[in-house]
């Protein structure tokens, strides 16, 4: 999910005819009632350090508060598998300050030597947003049993194509430090 729709709002909630308004010489007497907010579903809250410490205290080990530069990975958590079978990485991201988000996150499924066996690279926000500073947002990435094959973990990293690599400061680390592997559970 990208910043932008992580941050959506439900547009279904809109008005779709004008709303009448109480005339100005409303008085006490003649209440009026209060709008219902319309139920905000849980996917479309954005996240918040109060909102997903309870979920981030499962984050996988190693993950917790890793730094890129100016972003932060909050945590990473990983559930067996989707509605199509596919392994669901989250990554909780967070911007340190406020700043565009043009970086592209690296995504490789590794084996233990750190090998590629599958990549699933992606814009980390295709429309660039700026984010404000300790602003959150879940970036989940579908990866496939045929990608998954042979694979013991999960390398993530943020770069501009074509140029600058930031560096992880923590965690276990490949590439110079660029590479930050997310172990993946054990198969039976």
């Amino acid at each position: 999910m990208s910043l932008a729709a992580c941050n959506k709002k439900d547009e279904a909630s809109k008005p779709t005819e004008p709303v009448n308004l109480p005339s100005p010489t409303a008085t006490a007497a003649t209440p009026t009632p209060s709008p219902t907010p319309a139920a905000t579903p849980a996917a479309d809250v954005s996240p918040t350090k109060d909102n997903i410490a309870t979920l981030l205290a499962h984050a996988v080990e190693g993950t917790r508060d890793i730094r890129f530069g100016n972003l932060q990975l909050d945590g990473a958590l990983i559930s067996a598998t989707d509605k199509s079978g596919a392994t669901v990485v989250e990554l909780y991201w967070e911007s340190l300050v406020q700043q565009p988000l043009t970086y592209t996150v690296l995504v490789h499924a590794v084996n233990d030597k750190g090998d590629i066996l599958a990549e699933a690279d992606h814009p980390q926000d295709a429309s660039a947003k700026t984010a404000k500073a300790v602003e959150i947002w879940k970036d989940p990435i579908h990866l496939s049993a045929e990608q998954l094959k042979g694979a013991r973990a999960v390398a993530i990293g943020l770069y501009h194509p074509g140029s600058d690599m930031l560096k992880a400061d923590k965690g276990r680390r490949d590439w110079n430090n660029v590479r930050l592997w997310i172990p993946l559970p054990s198969n039976p």
